[in-house]
């Protein structure tokens, strides 16, 4: 190891954190989706609801992962999109359930699943690090 001191430009070259956090938000992306498929699958939702979980993770969560780490600004085309298509999930999901008594936890869990997902979007943006950084992060994205 030598004592050299790298510039700033060359350590960002080599930190594969978004790459590392892109995979894991990608990880979790495939989970959440597979466990709602699940739940279409073992007839828990209605038959429409395979079709809805397939356009809401592609277009809303896939799309985000992709786009990972850039920075949107709330009142962006992107945030806009991601919310509506939020706000039309939740009743989604209780009107497709085939029994919502009988599968009141299945809908708990789905519903808590997107509640968190975006949190945990959100905790891993790199929100502390200066535009420089943030736009070096995202080159490419």
């Amino acid at each position: 190891m030598s004592n050299t001191k790298l510039p700033p430009e060359a350590i960002l070259v080599d930190d594969s954190r978004p790459e590392l956090a892109r995979a894991v938000l990608f990880a979790i992306w495939v989970v959440a989706t597979g466990l709602e498929l699940s739940c279409w699958w073992n007839q828990r939702t209605k038959w429409w609801m395979g079709v809805a979980t397939i356009v809401y993770s592609v277009w809303s969560w896939l799309d985000a992962v992709l786009r990972y780490p850039k920075m949107h600004d709330v009142e962006s085309l992107f945030m806009l999109k991601n919310f509506c298509l939020f706000v039309v999930k939740v009743p989604l999901l209780i009107f497709g359930m085939t029994n919502f008594q009988k599968n009141v936890f299945c809908f708990l869990g789905l519903l808590l699943m997107h509640i968190v997902l975006p949190v945990i979007y959100l905790l891993m943006l790199p929100l502390d690090d200066d535009s420089i950084h943030q736009r070096m992060y995202s080159h490419g994205v």
